[in-house]
């Protein structure tokens, strides 16, 4: 305990004791060893408790500076919460990862189900050739796009060739319909 703290310690009680109208006179805590501040009083038995528990202070031996963390108890206690506090900002920076990996895994889903509604066949009306379509469609606000083309090669066979994008990913289909 630092000699300013000693000396609010001794001119505290002091005041106690002089409020129980006790004469007390503060000396060097070398008189009475490492354990106590002492406190020379009148003699009189008894002495000042705190009403909460906490400690008394005896007249004929002092105060007792075990209720009283010293500098290395409190810098262990601080050293102990930094650690934790470090190992809490660990934990919590993974996490925060976690959830962005997964925030980007379903922005995929609902970028991917944005341009699967998008998708769709062209289809040539009756006796063309050809047919070209372009659609969009949006999902969750995640919008999707689209582009068909189809061919008829017959008049049983027809050819489709859709390329659909959305912001992540892109998405190819083909295929031939048969009819009989």
């Amino acid at each position: 305990m630092t000699s300013k703290a000693l000396a609010a310690v001794a001119a505290a009680t002091t005041m106690a004791f002089a409020s129980q109208q006790t004469q007390a006179q503060v000396v060097s805590p070398t008189l009475t060893g490492t354990n106590y501040l002492a406190i020379v009083g009148d003699g009189s038995q008894g002495g000042i408790c705190t009403t909460f528990g906490g400690p008394c202070v005896s007249a004929g031996r002092g105060i007792p500076l075990s209720y009283y963390a010293t500098s290395s108890d409190v810098a262990s206690s601080f050293a102990s919460v930094n650690a934790q506090i470090a190992q809490t900002s660990a934990q919590l920076t993974q996490t925060m990862a976690q959830l962005y990996s997964t925030n980007m895994q379903v922005n995929r889903v609902f970028d991917g189900a944005a341009m699967g509604i998008a998708m769709k066949d062209a289809i040539p009306n009756y006796g063309d050739r050809f047919a070209v379509r372009v659609n969009m469609g949006g999902f969750d606000s995640h919008l999707g796009g689209s582009i068909s083309f189809a061919a008829n090669v017959s008049d049983d066979v027809r050819l489709n060739v859709d390329f659909g994008q959305s912001r992540l990913q892109s998405a190819f289909s083909g295929g031939l319909n048969f009819s009989f």
